[in-house]
């Protein structure tokens, strides 16, 4: 029954109605507590509990409850770090615990705490970095390790960090700019292309580098013309 309900709430936030969404993560997590309750030595159950109080606080956050957000997601990393803990080789636990790291570094940057959230971005690049290196291949490693140095870059580029800024935007456009030239009909790698090239010209701006800059926002404007190109 708990899946139904993940399931419910995975279509009713495709279809924007995320309100009922929680709504309905709320009664699956319910369910899986209580099974957590009666066999708490359950690691999958334990797991259920931790995606459901991820899904939550991802609700939350989208809704602007960053304090209630925190807690859900808060939540949901100390069980898969327990878990991680049972079962450091369990890849599919440390994957879900760098999604929890990034949300959770979402939640404090939109609550303004910028020395947390910047950490929790690191945690989270640092196990996705792990995952990445033993299994080189997987593309969305790489492409997730791409969205945590934009992430760390913008968060750098709003505190003044201007240099450091640069470096993870150069960090995170060489990662995209390869699954994009290896995939140019990926719509979605394009447009991830796009944004690393944007990024990368609002930091050039702020060292005062206008040339580069504009250099790298007429890229990124070419490179969504070749996105409208592939789905006109």
């Amino acid at each position: 029954l708990s899946i139904a309900y993940e399931k419910i709430g995975d279509v009713l936030v495709g279809q924007g109605s995320a309100s009922e969404a929680l709504g309905s993560y709320r009664d699956g997590l319910r369910i899986v507590e209580r099974l957590v309750a009666s066999s708490p030595a359950n690691t999958q159950w334990q797991y259920a509990v931790s995606i459901f109080s991820k899904k939550i606080g991802q609700g939350l956050l989208s809704a602007g409850d960053d304090v209630q957000a925190m807690k859900s997601i808060q939540s949901a990393l100390a069980v898969l770090k327990r878990l991680a803990a049972i079962d450091p080789a369990n890849d599919k636990w440390g994957y879900e615990l760098a999604v929890a790291q990034s949300r959770f570094g979402d939640a404090l940057i939109a609550s303004g705490d910028t020395d947390r959230g910047l950490a929790a971005y690191r945690d989270g690049f640092a196990i996705t970095e792990s995952l990445a290196a033993n299994d080189p291949a997987d593309s969305g490693l790489q492409r997730d390790l791409f969205a945590f140095w934009i992430k760390i870059g913008r968060v750098q580029l709003g505190r003044g960090q201007n240099v450091d800024a640069l470096t993870s935007y150069r960090e995170g456009l060489s990662i995209i700019r390869g699954l994009a030239t290896r995939h140019p009909a990926n719509e979605g790698w394009q447009r991830d292309l796009s944004v690393a090239l944007e990024n990368l010209g609002n930091a050039l701006l702020a060292m005062g580098k206008v040339s580069d800059a504009l250099k790298a926002q007429r890229d990124s404007v070419t490179t969504i013309g070749r996105v409208v190109a592939i789905n006109p």
